[in-house]
């Protein structure tokens, strides 16, 4: 197999990096870097995140290039550390994504659960305040709502029980319901 001029030169550099010469390393940096940016740019669409992972990838090459025992594999040797590059970046994503999913769901597991203690809270301040306007009201009007709503007995019953009209039943129901829920609302609003 016959070598080409370029791969002659980009093995010359990987040995003078590795004995130290740093003009040697930025020319091979010069010359490498394009195949090490199509290899990420293939993979990752985002620009930023690609020139991010190849950034990576230098600062693993470099760091490792004085392991190389063979400056002929360079480039099989760099794309591999590209690749694990790429692979860590999916992870990460991967990573994130499941986390910020978790902390989505937290969230909304704690809304969620103040909202239900809020709504039952205020139900609970809206039961008193219930209870509180109708232990105001008179004995017998306290009496009216007791049967119809805390016995559930129909409009009949209650009207045979209370000697009142079936109709004068349905018409004092309304007005203490209205009488109770807007002294409710005066007291909640102010």
């Amino acid at each position: 197999m016959q070598r080409s001029k370029r791969d002659i030169l980009i093995e010359l550099l990987v040995i003078q990096t590795q004995a130290g010469d740093e003009r040697a390393a930025a020319d091979l940096f010069e010359l490498w870097n394009p195949s090490v940016l199509s290899f990420v740019n293939q993979r990752i669409l985002n620009s930023q995140d690609a020139n991010d992972v190849a950034q990576e990838s230098w600062l693993a090459i470099m760091k490792g290039l004085n392991r190389l025992r063979d400056a002929a594999t360079f480039p099989a040797w760099s794309l591999q550390i590209v690749h694990h590059k790429h692979t860590d970046f999916i992870r990460r994503q991967i990573r994130e994504r499941e986390n910020l999913k978790g902390r989505h769901q937290q969230l909304q597991a704690e809304q969620t659960t103040s909202t239900a203690a809020q709504h039952q809270s205020q139900m609970a301040d809206v039961g008193r305040a219930v209870e509180q306007e109708i232990g105001q009201l008179p004995l017998e009007d306290r009496r009216l709502l007791t049967l119809f709503y805390h016995q559930a007995m129909s409009i009949e019953e209650v009207s045979k029980i209370t000697g009142r009209s079936v109709a004068a039943v349905k018409s004092k129901l309304f007005q203490l319901r209205q009488k109770i829920k807007t002294n409710i609302e005066r007291n909640f609003h102010e």
